[in-house]
């Protein structure tokens, strides 16, 4: 072989490893999918709409499907309604029950509003500053199954006094929380300290 036939033979086999390498990356731009045939005649003959000689080509993709907890979003709305209900400070004109409103159902909302209503009329100016701030540590499903819509929850809490510049103190408290599924959401129903 001469200097000129190796250089061919080279140059044929570059050209042919980039024509390889666009390929393979126009496939994969592509979808890449592997395709599966469905032989439909398997299928019962009541089937009219499909004929049992007729195939269906679809692409299938590996996909991983993530399944919420159950129950997930009504968990959400259960922390989120003790904190905010649970903490409160007497600077802030009972801000924390205003807050919580959103995310009770119509039958709480309507007594939450009362509440509200009663104690921003007797608020007096001038006292020592008392506050507590809530937080879930945890919570626990007591009743209720995957599909249904209401459960209970036993949030678990802790929650933070403080009185006057330097007093404060911890403990931990449970709530027993209500919730039902109102309008396709989740709401707060029901909701105690024990």
């Amino acid at each position: 072989m001469d200097y000129e036939q190796k250089r061919r033979l080279i140059l044929a086999g570059f050209i042919g490893l980039v024509i390889l390498i666009i390929g393979l990356l126009i496939l994969g731009l592509r979808g890449g999918g592997d395709v599966a045939t469905v032989n439909t005649s398997a299928l019962p003959e009541n089937q009219n709409a499909i004929s049992e000689t007729a195939k269906i080509e679809e692409k299938v993709y590996n996909e991983v499907f993530v399944l919420p907890a159950p129950f997930s979003e009504a968990r959400k709305t259960a922390k989120i309604f003790v904190e905010r209900y649970g903490s409160y400070s007497s600077q802030s004109n009972f801000q924390n029950i205003e807050d919580a409103i959103y995310l009770a159902s119509s039958k709480l909302a309507v007594s939450l509003q009362q509440t509200l209503d009663e104690k921003r009329k007797i608020v007096t100016g001038g006292e020592v500053y008392n506050g507590v701030a809530t937080k879930v540590l945890a919570d626990e499903v007591i009743s209720g199954k995957f599909g249904e819509e209401k459960t209970v929850l036993l949030l678990k809490t802790q929650r933070i006094t403080s009185t006057g510049s330097d007093n404060s103190g911890t403990k931990y408290q449970d709530a027993e929380v209500t919730v039902i599924k109102e309008n396709g959401m989740w709401k707060v129903d029901e909701m105690r300290w024990k």
